[in-house]
């Protein structure tokens, strides 16, 4: 049986570049003590401009978002908010 992955980097989907359909970048990850993943996907400033304006702000929050979950930052936010009993806030 193949071992599931903790984290699934940043890809972005871009309905086979078509400037009319709508594109975002989507990563997941796990938590320890949850049984399903939690999906995020980000829309913000992917559905407006050229192609090459589209591709350029996709990369730049790939990078952001990568840089993100290899740090481990996603769990201190949850250890915090079981600390404080609040619900986890998404990066």
């Amino acid at each position: 049986m193949r071992k599931k992955a903790i984290i699934i980097y940043p890809h972005l989907n871009n309905g086979g570049g078509d400037l009319n359909k709508q594109w975002f970048v989507e990563y997941s990850y796990q938590v320890p003590g949850e049984i399903h993943k939690r999906r995020e996907r980000v829309y913000s400033g992917l559905n407006i401009g050229t192609v090459e304006e589209r591709l350029d702000i996709a990369r730049q929050i790939m990078e952001e978002k990568t840089v993100w979950l290899k740090s481990g930052e996603y769990l201190l936010g949850i250890k915090k908010a079981l600390k404080t009993g609040r619900h986890f806030a998404a990066h």
